[in-house]
C-alpha cells in the first residue's frame, strides 16, 4: 500500500506494467487513511518485518530513513499483520485511484467499518448532509429510536427531503409509528430484513445484529462492522429492492381495524406487553359475526400443558351426544389481499390437531371474509378446509347456519399442510380455495407466523355458533409477525393482528 499523488503517478504506472515473476503476485492499493506514523513497512513471509518511522516533518528523506525497527517477534508480527489487513480491506484499488486522479471523478468506495464510533460518526454526517431522500429499513426497536430523533426527522422534512421508514410494527412500537407518520411516511415491513439506510440514492449503510452476549446495545442500529458503499450500481439495486418492499408494505393505519371500518382516528394509547389481543378496543376479533369473549387468568400455562399431555379422547362418532375435543396448535391473522386479487380483507384461522383429537390428526383452514350482515359489517366464516375425511360431516354440522357450513372442502394432504416448529407456524395450499363470492377464490399461497411477544398463558376464548354449538378454546399463546405469500405473482405482504396458540385445547359442546 502507498499514498498516491501526481508526483509518483508515473512510478506507480510503471510498477503496474511490469510483469512480476511467476512466484509472486503484485497488487497495489491506496489506504483510506494516510500513513502518518509509518514511512515504510515491509513484512516478509509473516516471519520478519522492518519499519521506517517518521520523526520530524522538517527532516530530509535520508534522515527519515535513519530510524527503523526490525523484528521477528511473532506476537508483534501478528499485531502488525492485523493492522495491515485492516488497512488493506479499507484501501482503494490502485487502478481506480489512477482513474480518479485522471478524470477528477471520485472512485466508488465499499468497506466494512469495524470501529463502532467511526461508523456512527460517518452515518450521522451522511444523514445530516442528505439533500433529497432517505430510505430506512429498521428494526422494531429502531423505530422507537427514530421517534427519539423526531427533531432530526422534522429537520429533514423541513428541507423538503423525502423520508420513508420501514420496520416491523408491533403493539409496542405502534404509538411511535403513528407519531412518526405525522411527519414522514412509515410502513410495516416483514421481520428478517437487514437494517439498511439509503441516502440520496448515493450512500448505503447496512447494519448487523448486535452480538448475542451484548444484551442491551448502546444504540440502535448496532454500528459494529457496519457495511458502507457508494458504488452506484449496488446502491441502485438495493434502492430498487427497498422500493419493491415498500409497495407491498402497510401504513400504520392498516395495522388495526381502523382502516377497514373508517372511523375517526382515536387517540393513540400505548399497548402493554401484558395486554391480550382480543381485549384491545380496536381488535378485529371483536368484529367476528358470531362474537368472541376473551377470559384470562382462569388457567395457568401448566394447566393447559397437562390437558394436552393427559389428553382425554372424545370420539367424534358420539357427536352430537357427547362433546368433541381437539388438541394441538393454532394461528390466526387478518390479511389484506393485494388489489389484483379483487378480494375483501379476510381473517385466516389455521389449526394443527394431533391424533388424540376427536377426529384424529388433522390440519384445518378456516377463512372469514369482511362482509355486510344484518348487524353491519363483520368477519363471516365462508369456507372450511380439512385434510381429514372423517371430520367433514361433523364440521358441516358445527358451522351450519354460516356460509362455511355449505362450503366444507376435503383436500389431500399433499394439497394443504400446516407445520408447527417451536414459535413458528407455516401453512401452504396448492389449490385455489373457493370463497362463495362470484368467480372468486383464494389462489395457492403460503402464510408464515413468527413470534415477537412474550408468552401469554391461560387465554380462554368462548363463543356460540349459529348452529347452537358452543366453543371453548384454552391456549398458551403469543403475538406474531405474519407474512402472506403468493408465489405465482411473487407477491409477499404483511398481515396484522396475528396470534399463535402454541398449546391449544378446543372443546365443542353440542347444541
Amino acid at each position: 500500500m502507498t499514498e498516491l499523488s501526481e508526483k509518483n503517478l508515473d512510478t506507480v504506472r510503471n510498477l503496474l506494467k511490469k510483469t512480476p515473476k511467476q512466484k509472486f503476485h503484485l497488487e497495489i492499493r491506496i489506504p483510506d487513511l494516510g500513513l502518518s506514523l509509518l514511512n515504510r513497512m515491509i513484512i516478509r513471509d509473516d516471519e520478519e518485518a522492518i519499519f521506517f518511522i517518521n520523526r520530524e516533518t522538517d527532516q530530509t528523506a535520508t534522515e527519515l530513513d535513519d530510524l527503523c525497527l526490525w523484528t521477528n517477534c511473532k506476537s508483534m508480527m501478528n499485531s502488525f499483520i492485523a493492522v495491515f489487513d485492516d488497512l488493506w480491506q479499507g484501501a482503494i484499488d490502485m487502478q481506480k485511484k489512477i482513474a480518479e486522479i485522471e478524470t477528477g471523478k471520485p472512485s466508488p468506495k465499499t468497506c466494512v467499518i469495524n470501529d463502532t464510533e467511526t461508523a456512527h460518526k460517518k452515518y450521522e454526517k451522511t444523514l445530516h448532509s442528505a439533500k433529497e431522500e432517505i430510505i430506512m429499513m429498521t428494526s422494531s426497536e429502531g423505530l422507537i429510536e427514530s421517534l427519539k430523533d423526531i427533531a432530526l426527522v422534522k429537520e429533514w422534512v423541513g428541507k423538503g427531503l423525502s423520508v420513508r421508514i420501514m420496520a416491523p410494527i408491533t403493539s409496542e412500537n405502534l404509538q411511535a409509528a403513528q407519531k412518526l407518520s405525522e411527519y414522514c411516511e412509515v410502513r410495516h415491513a416483514l421481520v428478517g430484513y437487514p437494517e439498511t439506510t439509503v441516502v440520496d440514492g448515493e450512500h448505503i449503510f447496512q447494519f448487523k445484529n448486535p452480538p448475542q452476549n451484548e444484551e442491551e446495545p448502546k444504540r440502535t442500529p448496532y454500528f459494529g462492522n457496519t457495511f458502507y458503499t457508494n458504488d452506484i450500481e449496488y446502491v441502485e439495486k438495493m434502492k430498487n429492492m427497498l422500493n419493491d418492499i415498500w409497495r407491498n408494505a402497510l401504513a400504520p393505519s392498516a395495522i388495526t381495524l381502523d382502516s377497514i371500518i373508517k372511523p375517526p382516528m382515536p387517540a393513540v394509547v400505548p399497548f402493554s406487553e401484558d395486554e391480550y389481543v382480543l381485549s384491545r378496543p380496536d381488535s378485529p376479533y371483536k368484529k367476528i359475526s358470531h362474537g368472541v369473549e376473551e377470559k384470562t387468568g382462569i388457567l395457568s400455562e401448566k394447566d393447559i400443558l397437562n390437558k394436552i399431555i393427559n389428553a382425554k379422547e372424545y370420539p367424534a362418532k358420539n357427536w352430537p351426544k357427547d362433546i368433541m375435543r381437539f388438541y394441538g396448535s393454532a394461528a390466526m391473522s387478518v390479511i389484506h389481499p393485494p388489489g389484483h386479487f379483487s378480494l375483501p380483507d379476510m381473517m385466516i384461522w389455521l389449526m394443527h390437531y394431533n391424533k388424540q383429537s376427536s377426529s384424529g390428526a388433522e390440519d384445518l383452514l378456516l377463512i372469514y371474509l369482511w362482509l355486510e350482515t344484518p348487524q353491519g359489517y363483520a368477519y363471516v366464516p365462508v369456507v372450511l378446509v380439512t385434510d381429514n375425511p372423517t371430520a367433514v360431516e361433523s364440521w358441516k354440522a358445527v358451522f351450519a347456519g354460516t356460509p362455511a357450513g355449505q362450503n366444507c372442502l376435503l383436500v389431500r394432504k399433499s394439497e394443504f399442510q400446516v407445520q408447527v416448529h417451536g414459535d413458528i407456524v407455516f401453512a401452504a395450499w396448492t389449490i385455489p380455495i373457493p370463497l362463495l363470492l362470484p368467480s372468486h377464490a383464494l389462489p395457492p399461497s403460503c402464510i408464515l407466523f413468527e413470534r415477537y411477544s412474550k408468552l401469554k398463558p391461560g387465554i380462554r376464548w368462548e363463543y356460540e355458533l349459529p348452529s347452537g354449538v358452543k366453543v371453548s378454546i384454552d391456549a398458551n399463546g403469543f403475538e406474531a409477525f405474519v407474512t402472506f405469500f403468493h408465489p405465482l405473482t411473487k407477491y409477499s405482504g404483511a398481515g396484522t393482528d396475528a396470534i399463535v396458540g402454541r398449546d391449544v385445547v378446543t372443546t365443542l359442546y353440542p347444541p
